[in-house]
């Protein structure tokens, strides 16, 4: 049985805070044991949970698989009631510092709400922690109703509509620059550049920006481009959790913002509906 999440992304302390709530028909007795016993809550947490000490300033030796560990320390711990740590970022996550979560349980008739929130910095990343996280409370759900399932990669549908949902498609202006960083699930840097590498400027800038040229490029990594008008276009393609990451950055700024913002948006839109539709 599938169970709804509702999920929210909000600022808090200048950094980015993901809420998910789900309600799950059993007891937070139940509920609690599979958030701290280790070899239950490595069956549906992303990493394997290799030691956990059951008390505030405690620790949790996590295990992320092809060497990546890390360590997180418990910030909070009242039995059936609420869990919070503090996780040390991964070598293999530059954008992020450490993440803080926290579990809330709240009894509901014959059963409770989990409230469960992640703290991070790299808003683009947003979209990846909520699918990824509906993923493993779907793998909870199926552990507290007793049914055996396997753990399953999000789909790239379900991941677009937090994009959608979290307004991850729409260009950030500041600094006399637009900027938008978007990131894609399940598709490899290497066929994103695919899309930018031809050298006309089909995909590099939307219409009616007017005549430019291609200044420089890195082979699988930026493209630079100058408009006749001065303006500067730079194209970055990287990775990020869960698949490639875009960055494009326009300056500086100049005409309608709100015009600059939806051209930028639907372009941008385009190539990333165009990389996953192609095999």
């Amino acid at each position: 049985m599938a169970y709804l999440t509702e999920a929210r992304l909000a600022q808090a302390d200048g950094r980015q805070r993901l809420t998910m709530e789900r309600r799950f028909p059993h007891p937070p007795s139940r509920v609690w044991q599979h958030l701290v016993d280790p070899g239950l809550l490595s069956q549906w947490h992303p990493a394997t949970v290799t030691s956990l000490q059951p008390k505030v300033g405690g620790t949790l030796e996590l295990d992320y698989g092809d060497g990546a560990t890390t360590t997180a320390r418990i910030t909070e711990w009242v039995p059936e009631q609420r869990l919070g740590y503090v996780e040390a970022a991964l070598e293999d996550m530059p954008r992020e510092s450490d993440n803080s979560f926290g579990i809330t349980l709240e009894p509901d008739a014959d059963g409770c709400w989990v409230v469960f929130t992640h703290d991070f910095d790299d808003r683009a990343a947003a979209a990846s922690y909520a699918a990824g996280w509906d993923a493993c409370f779907d793998l909870l759900g199926d552990m507290l109703d007793g049914r055996d399932s396997d753990r399953q990669m999000p789909s790239v549908e379900h991941y677009e509509e937090y994009v959608r949902e979290f307004g991850l498609d729409n260009p950030v202006i500041g600094n006399d620059q637009l900027r938008i960083e978007r990131q894609l699930m399940l598709q490899p840097p290497e066929k994103v550049w695919r899309m930018l590498a031809p050298t006309t400027l089909e995909w590099l800038a939307p219409g009616r920006l007017g005549a430019g040229m291609i200044v420089s490029r890195v082979d699988g990594e930026s493209v630079d481009v100058e408009l006749a008008s001065g303006e500067r276009l730079r194209w970055e393609v990287g990775s990020g959790p869960g698949g490639a990451r875009i960055t494009l950055i326009h300056s500086p700024v100049a005409g309608n913002a709100d015009d600059l913002r939806l051209r930028w948006r639907d372009h941008v839109e385009r190539l990333v509906e165009r990389v996953n539709a192609a095999s």
